[in-house]
């Protein structure tokens, strides 16, 4: 069962967007990153930093890729989503 986001209601709401939006925004923007993280481009696209010898060799070893991306399992990279969402926290 995916995880879904905690949205939250304000009485005055300050921001421009409602919770369901930040939820939408924030759902798009995790894909972004995922996407980047999975291809090892940093933020400026440029390729992200080279492992250290030791850490890259037990990646190889394992058959994954030894760039920078944030796999060694997979948990780190499945736990990337939002997790909340209120119309007056940005």
């Amino acid at each position: 069962m995916p995880y879904l986001p905690k949205i939250t209601r304000a009485r005055f709401v300050l921001g421009p967007f409602s919770a369901e939006d930040m939820t939408i925004i924030g759902t798009f923007m995790c894909d972004r990153i995922r996407r980047r993280i999975e291809s090892g481009v940093n933020v400026d696209d440029n390729p992200s930093k080279a492992l250290k010898p030791g850490y890259q060799k037990q990646k190889t070893r394992r058959g994954l890729n030894p760039i920078r991306d944030w796999t060694w399992r997979g948990r780190t990279l499945r736990s990337l989503s939002v997790k909340s969402a209120n119309e007056n926290a940005w």
